[in-house]
């Protein structure tokens, strides 16, 4: 089993991915990598090639990538060799990886705060400190 630490250098700047994914994702482009030293035609290099661009578009989920090369027009005998990555990925539990977004990406899909939810957030702090004082008010002078 392929290894990586926490600090590979493969790990892109701002992404937080833990060293279970990393060692996951490395098995399933070692897989890869193996399918392709197997199969040395023109049609599974293109195959292969084309498949390593969906996991980018799918963020390494293999089912998915998968899915969406159904749609696609490949290259004669291409489903023999995604029927060998499939059953290698899902023999070593691979086959559905779910990697996080990198922090640029995700912070991307954030809306940005107007001014009616910056003062919806005030007056709800303000009222959640004022019921806590109040009920410290009410304990100090049933005690007192």
């Amino acid at each position: 089993m392929i290894e990586l630490r926490e600090s590979s250098p493969l790990e892109l700047s701002g992404s937080r991915r833990s060293t279970r994914q990393w060692s996951q994702t490395a098995i399933l482009y070692a897989i890869i990598d193996g399918v392709r030293r197997t199969h040395r035609t023109a049609a599974a290099e293109k195959t292969l090639d084309i498949l390593v661009e969906e996991l980018g578009r799918t963020r390494e989920n293999l089912l998915e990538a998968l899915a969406a090369l159904r749609r696609r027009a490949l290259p004669v005998g291409a489903l023999e060799v995604l029927g060998e990555v499939a059953f290698l990925a899902s023999r070593d539990g691979v086959d559905d990886i779910r990697m996080p977004l990198p922090e640029d990406e995700w912070r991307k899909q954030l809306e940005p705060l107007d001014g009616g939810q910056i003062g919806i957030a005030l007056i709800l702090g303000f009222s959640a400190v004022m019921a806590l004082t109040l009920t410290a008010l009410v304990i100090v002078q049933s005690i007192g």
